[in-house]
């Protein structure tokens, strides 16, 4: 009686295990074996479809009780569809689910069949990972450094890479510690595939760390409206002030001084003058063009009405919304055309002394009209044939030849001699005493004759005017016969 008992409990396990395994064998062919999204990359609010294409290569049918698509962690149930059938052996089926997403970023999901073979539940999972971008226009907020007190210019791009225009396009920027020109801009329409750059003046009101945010109203083709926000993180930086300036001299007769405007800091220079200054009073005045930070900007003054001075070069701006000044001082030294007489030389003609020599330049500009003539003083008349010399032009650096005549009295010690020329449209009148380094007129006749006279010359002479007298007392007295 046990030995039957036995066996007829082997043969219901025998029995009961070849059922199960007919069971795996037959779940182990049903899969999913494919998901197609479509679109691939939709917009929020885009309907999205998900085609399941689940097949049994098993040797049972497979009863599908639903599909369902799932978010994986958390697990929350976004859409399924149910009875849907029996898939027989050998066989596939696709069933199409259909779900909209609201906000764009990477969804991972799960495609779940739900089903029984034999009575016996049977799952089979599919991971899928979709991107959902942001729909309608695109935004872009560009910026460069920012600076504190300091206007900048950021840029909004809205760019409409949808296959339709959007209409009522409305773009605001703002944020905290900033303070923003015009923030809200308006167009009535953004075509499809255009793009439109939206430029605002921005002034940080504070430095350190803040953000930007742009954000963009529209309405769609069908009257739905959306927004779109785009933020964009910004550090502004403290002002940083740091102007300088230099100035030379150049080397001309009246030279300009070339003076510069450095900014080493971190904000624009605007309104930007550069003064002369001699004693306080303004000599020159130019205005220069604004200075980047790490920039410079150039400029010559004209100081052509001064001559020798100490000049301040000051430059005058302003820089995030204040007024500045930064300052230097050069000396100047002007050179103009200036004749002086070198080379004079006087040797006496008949009862006139000789005066020759250079009308010589020793400025860097031509001296024009040059004249030079003698002046009559006590002792000094002009004499002839030159009382004046006219001499003309005298170039830069050159000279020009001139003769003069004078009578001198034996006791005078100089000849005064005056030149005169325009120089900068103005003339000028010198007077040079020019000593008397001739030698006493008495000691020239002795040196003219001075050497001692042979005694056999003397006597001859002698004979000779003894004679002479003879032949005159002769004659008388022929004459009185």
């Amino acid at each position: 009686m046990t030995h039957t008992r036995f066996r007829l409990l082997l043969a219901a396990l025998l029995v009961t295990s070849a059922a199960g395994s007919a069971g795996i064998v037959a779940a182990a062919g049903v899969s999913v074996a494919d998901v197609q999204v479509t679109p691939s990359a939709p917009a929020p609010g885009e309907a999205v479809r998900f085609d399941v294409t689940v097949e049994n290569t098993g040797n049972a049918d497979y009863e599908i009780d639903a599909v369902a698509l799932r978010t994986y962690e958390p697990f929350d149930e976004l859409t399924r569809v149910e009875y849907l059938g029996t898939l027989i052996e050998g066989g596939s089926m696709t069933i199409p689910l259909t779900y909209r997403f609201d906000d764009p970023g990477v969804k991972n999901l799960r495609v779940v069949v739900y089903g029984q073979i034999n009575n016996e539940p049977v799952q089979r999972r599919f991971p899928i990972t979709l991107t959902v971008r942001n729909g309608g226009p695109q935004v872009l907020v560009e910026s460069g450094d920012l600076t504190e007190g300091v206007e900048s210019a950021v840029n909004v791009t809205v760019s409409n890479g949808e296959s339709e225009a959007v209409n009522n396009v409305e773009v605001t920027l703002r944020g905290e510690g900033v303070d923003v020109d015009r923030p809200r801009r308006v167009v009535t329409a953004l075509d499809a595939g255009t793009q439109q750059t939206f430029a605002f003046p921005v002034t940080p009101t504070t430095a350190g760390e803040t953000s930007l945010e742009a954000v963009v109203r529209y309405t769609t083709t069908n009257g739905e409206h959306r927004v779109v926000t785009q933020r964009l993180p910004v550090s502004p930086t403290d002002l940083r002030e740091d102007v300088a300036v230099t100035a030379r001299v150049t080397g001309d007769a009246r030279p300009a001084v070339d003076a510069e405007v450095a900014n080493f800091g971190n904000a624009p220079l605007t309104d930007v003058t550069l003064v002369a200054r001699v004693d306080g009073e303004v000599v020159a005045r130019e205005s220069v063009a604004d200075v980047a930070p790490e920039g410079a900007s150039e400029a010559t003054l004209n100081l052509s009405s001064r001559d020798d001075a100490a000049v301040e070069v000051v430059a005058r701006y302003t820089t995030a919304g204040t007024s500045g000044t930064a300052a230097t001082t050069v000396d100047y030294a002007a050179n103009p055309g200036a004749i002086e007489l070198t080379g004079v030389d006087l040797e006496r003609e008949g009862g006139a002394v000789h005066v020759s020599g250079s009308a010589s330049n020793v400025g860097l500009s031509a001296a024009e009209g040059v004249l030079v003539r003698v002046l009559p003083a006590e002792g000094v008349d002009p004499a002839r044939p030159y009382r004046e010399f006219f001499v003309g032009r005298v170039p830069a650096s050159d000279f020009v030849s001139f003769d003069l005549y004078a009578s001198v009295d034996a006791n005078v010690s100089a000849i005064p001699v005056e030149v005169s020329y325009i120089v900068d449209g103005e003339r000028r009148t010198e007077v040079t005493n020019v000593p008397m380094d001739l030698d006493d007129p008495a000691d020239s006749a002795d040196d003219a004759g001075g050497q001692p006279v042979d005694p056999l010359i003397l006597g001859l002479g002698v004979v000779v005017a003894v004679g002479v007298l003879a032949l005159m007392g002769y004659a008388v007295r022929n004459s009185g016969r």
